[in-house]
């Protein structure tokens, strides 16, 4: 069960990606908490890196977007 957000109570199953006989249909599209990552560590893939404090912006702009549309 998840406590302290607003999926309290729903209880939610994990499944890692690499357990799956199938392709997930699912790919990448950004890397998130850069700010945490190693310094020696190089990114070049092209995809969008965001830090804590950005991710933390994009999730309350999508809660913000989807209770705008209920």
């Amino acid at each position: 069960m998840i406590r302290g957000s607003c999926l309290c109570g729903v209880v939610r199953f994990e499944v890692a990606a690499g357990v799956l006989d199938e392709a997930p249909g699912l790919s990448p599209d950004r890397h998130i908490l850069v700010d945490f990552k190693a310094p020696w560590h190089e990114m070049t893939d092209g995809f969008e890196q965001a830090t804590k404090r950005e991710l933390i912006r994009m999730r309350i702009s999508e809660m913000k977007r989807r209770k705008e549309s209920e």
